[in-house]
């Protein structure tokens, strides 16, 4: 098969590969969508590494159709439409059987750890498949394993109750799903923060209350208070040390913030806002398995729209031109979608 090869920092190498082969309780599926991920963007770039020594085929956002089933497998038939879960887990560590297994003690994601699904076909244990509707498109598929997961799990975090006031800051594709989510389902009202005004409109469209435009050299608190009094909770998406700092001060004596952006740079943090005020910070990663299925029926009844995410396609062949867009920020995007 073909597949687009992580060799190191720069361009990943298309080349030739030997197809998978599952073996008991996997199977194999045809790659129809991969999502391209910024940290996979981050990693072609220098500026993340895998924790594979490469080479590695990256890539963990995947629909496609089941086409082999390894040896005890009868969960799933072949010809059916799936999404995959990313992170592969062991099920018995202490953290799986809390049901936390996004925090596996072994846990190995799609992309990071193992061969990813920047290739024709990928396999994978048959636990980590969610049968995808004939209704939603394998790239919609794409946005949901891992784009819109990742953004309701952080918000589900937060324990919104309706109209309460909620601060996201970055209105990239996670933010914008965290949107969404925060203000349709929760009822919240959120103000959008970001330094792109294209951004921002589609933060409305999706639901937010409010926007304000970042400045990176001004504190923006104290207009998001006179904007929307309390604040009663945050949500940081960026991975900045700035703005990790702007979303614990903003929120009001007991309010609640969620860290989603990855970032290895420390950041300044006043120990009173978690002594004396109360303020519970936490972070989010990934997703649990049994969310995915609701939110498939979210999107399939268009409670959620993530259609309008996928700003961009390309086949494998242009993958690198597509990743150097990305990276740069020469058109407006949010996710762009490998389709095989």
């Amino acid at each position: 098969m073909k597949a687009a090869v992580y060799k190191g920092p720069g361009p990943l190498v298309l080349r030739e590969v030997a197809d998978p082969v599952p073996g008991a309780g996997e199977v194999l599926l045809k790659v129809k969508t991969c999502g391209i991920c910024h940290t996979d963007v981050a990693i072609v770039e220098g500026n993340y590494f895998p924790r594979h020594t490469p080479p590695l085929i990256l890539g963990h956002e995947v629909a496609g159709e089941v086409v082999a089933l390894g040896p005890g497998v009868d969960s799933v038939k072949e010809g059916e439409r799936v999404i995959v879960y990313q992170c592969l887990t062991c099920g018995q560590c202490p953290r799986c059987r809390e049901g936390r297994p996004n925090l596996c003690a072994e846990i190995k994601t799609l992309g990071l750890d193992i061969d990813g699904a920047y290739a024709g076909y990928l396999k994978v244990p048959a636990r980590n498949l969610i049968r995808l509707p004939a209704t939603i498109s394998f790239a919609e598929g794409s946005i949901i394993t891992d784009a819109l997961s990742t953004a309701f799990h952080a918000v589900s975090k937060l324990n919104l109750a309706k109209d309460e006031v909620v601060a996201i800051f970055g209105a990239g594709v996670l933010g914008l799903n965290a949107i969404q989510v925060a203000a349709r389902i929760y009822g919240a009202r959120v103000i959008a923060i970001d330094l792109e005004d294209w951004k921002l409109e589609m933060a409305l469209a999706k639901g937010a209350w409010k926007v304000l435009h970042a400045d990176k050299d001004r504190d923006i608190v104290p207009g998001l208070r006179s904007m929307g009094g309390e604040i009663d909770a945050a949500m940081e998406f960026i991975g900045n040390p700035r703005t990790y700092h702007q979303a614990i001060a903003s929120v009001r004596r007991g309010g609640r913030v969620v860290l989603v952006g990855a970032s290895v740079h420390p950041f300044p943090l006043e120990p009173l806002r978690l002594f004396k005020d109360e303020v519970n910070v936490t972070g989010s990663y990934a997703s649990l398995p049994g969310e995915i299925p609701y939110l498939i029926d979210l999107v399939e009844s268009r409670k959620l729209v993530v259609k309008d995410m996928v700003t961009h396609t390309c086949s494998l062949e242009k993958i690198n031109e597509t990743i150097t867009m990305l990276a740069r920020r020469s058109e407006k995007s949010l996710r762009a979608i490998v389709e095989m």
